[in-house]
């Protein structure tokens, strides 16, 4: 698959080839420098950027797998078991008191494909994160590459994650009719059978598992199927292949091997397949579950009303997040204390305000040492401190401090006076994978009243006034680094992977007010009712039973 994206490199106001001012023409503006880009791109047939797709087969054995044709199909065929029982009990205590007790077992086991053709990472991932994440608060850059091997219970392997063996669910439930001979109480709940008071609380399980595996199997399992990726910001117009035909795509990408040997470890070349846009696996994934509680309060009124008035509530927990497991690290300097989030910031703000000059920023000075007083990215000049020249490089592009570090680490080595792969795990740049770590909260109180049918009318009036709070409310079918790496279906990712809870906020679907209501309501026409009462058989056939609802 190519893709045409010359906006990686750029073309107006650049310097560079098919930029109108180096060819003595006025300047493009800057805010259609992104359309030109684009135009000339596509006149030229320039071709910065080709995503290569592939799929092997892993063979008998588990030791190689082999290269399928392009758009050769392979069948996956994913398999699970999963078991419940249910135990539950009532107890009246008395005429107008019960109490419901139960509980559910819930077993998941982790879906895997029938025929063997599954890869799953061959290090504990989850805990590769959490290393990256402890040491950098140390001032230190763990992350080492690790490799992909066959997995699941085909290829007699551990599954993607855990089998949920203790997914205990309990539920309790109370109903009361409270009768009282007198006072303030009688006039609060009325005669015996007027008024009910119910509560329950409860435990629920959730079924989850295909959705992720089929996004894994798709877009992210190394060395059975993936994607290679030109990096970005590599090429210049000159460097950039063009097309020579219609359908003739130029080879840019390193060649795809015939075959593959298990452990298969991607490469950590960002300039030969490393430094990859992919999807991850979370292997130490938990059964998502919610607490359920309610509350309520029932009064049968005159004249055939009655009103409800409820507390409900919903807590969830384990809750199905998308986190980036390769988000470049919010590095310590160990010297000045200092965390990359911080020292961004600073430079950040300054160029927001539009400054010009800046002062030395500890951090900088500490990990860039080199970079004073010489030329990074273009941006550099003699004289300037480190933190000068990096400031130069993120005021360029402000927007984007994701890109300004990448420049930093991947880039710009060793003449910037960094170390490649401090920040930015050499392997993949981006791993999105699903987590447990997602957390909500529901409260609402609700009030209704609802009329039976009687005389010819039914009825129910309800407000609810609610907030719901989540990480991401996004479901498990979504997908963030899906369709060759262009971010599809899913808005919910957690921004920052080192504090999710930034993240926390009203839900997508939040309805903060929400009134109801619905009617039925019986005409009074036709033989024994008010209007036509005395109607004959033919003519009821056509007036009778007639009613309005909405």
């Amino acid at each position: 698959m190519a893709g045409l994206d010359v906006t990686d490199t750029g073309v107006a106001n650049t310097g560079q080839s098919f930029d109108p001012a180096v060819f003595g023409y006025p300047a493009v503006s800057p805010p259609f420098a992104n359309a030109y880009s684009i135009a000339i791109g596509n006149i030229a047939g320039l071709l910065p950027m080709v995503t290569n797709q592939y799929n092997y087969q892993v063979n008998s054995g588990g030791a190689t797998g082999t290269l399928l044709a392009p758009g050769a199909m392979i069948d996956h065929n994913y398999k699970s078991n999963e078991f419940e029982y249910y135990i539950q009990d009532s107890w009246r205590a008395r005429s107008n008191l019960t109490f419901t007790i139960g509980l559910r077992h819930t077993l998941l086991q982790a879906p895997y494909e029938i025929h063997g053709q599954q890869i799953a990472p061959s290090i504990d991932i989850d805990q590769w994160f959490r290393t990256r994440v402890a040491q950098a608060k140390l001032g230190n850059t763990v992350q080492p590459p690790y490799s992909f091997v066959p997995s699941g219970a085909a290829n007699g392997k551990a599954p993607y994650w855990p089998m949920g063996t203790k997914n205990f669910a309990p539920r309790f439930a109370v109903a009361w009719s409270p009768s009282f001979d007198g006072g303030p109480l009688r006039k609060l709940f009325g005669a015996a059978g007027n008024s009910a008071i119910r509560a329950g609380f409860g435990m629920y399980y959730d079924h989850f598992g295909e959705g992720i595996v089929n996004s894994f199997s798709q877009y992210g399992a190394y060395g059975l199927s993936g994607s290679v990726q030109t990096p970005f910001d590599i090429l210049t117009p000159d460097q950039t292949p063009r097309y020579t035909g219609i359908h003739n795509i130029p080879s840019i990408n390193p060649p795809i091997p015939a075959s593959v040997h298990y452990p298969y470890t991607p490469s950590i070349d960002p300039y030969n397949g490393g430094f990859a846009v992919t999807w991850g696996l979370d292997n130490r994934l938990k059964t998502p579950y919610s607490y359920a509680a309610d509350f309520s309060f029932q009064r049968q009124l005159k004249g055939g009303f009655m009103v409800e008035a409820a507390y409900v509530g919903r807590f969830g927990r384990h809750l199905m997040q998308q986190i980036d497991l390769s988000m470049p690290l919010d590095l310590v300097d160990p010297k000045s204390g200092m965390d990359y989030f911080t020292a961004a910031r600073l430079l950040t703000i300054q160029g927001y305000e539009g400054a010009t000059t800046v002062q030395p920023i500890p951090y900088w000075e500490n990990l860039f040492p080199d970079a004073a007083g010489m030329d990074v990215q273009g941006t550099g000049a003699p004289g300037n401190s480190a933190t000068q020249n990096i400031y130069n490089l993120y005021k360029g592009d402000i927007d984007n401090a994701s890109l300004d570090l990448y420049n930093l680490d991947i880039l710009c080595n060793p003449g910037c006076g960094g170390t490649v792969g401090r920040y930015y795990p050499l392997e993949f740049s981006s791993l999105y994978a699903w987590t447990s770590i997602g957390t909500s909260s529901y409260n609402a109180g609700q009030v209704t009243l609802r009329h039976a049918m009687s005389h010819g009318l039914q009825m129910d009036l309800s407000y609810t006034l609610s907030k719901s709070l989540d990480l991401g409310s996004d479901g498990e079918r979504a997908c963030t680094q899906c369709n060759y790496n262009v971010i599809a279906n899913s808005f919910s990712w957690i921004v920052n992977a080192f504090e999710p809870r930034l993240n926390r906020g009203p839900s997508d679907f939040d309805t903060r007010h929400m009134v109801t209501a619905d009617w039925v309501y019986l005409l009074p026409i036709g033989k024994g009712s008010l209007l036509a009462g005395g109607a004959g058989p033919m003519l009821n056939r056509f007036i009778g039973g007639c009613q309005l609802s909405g």
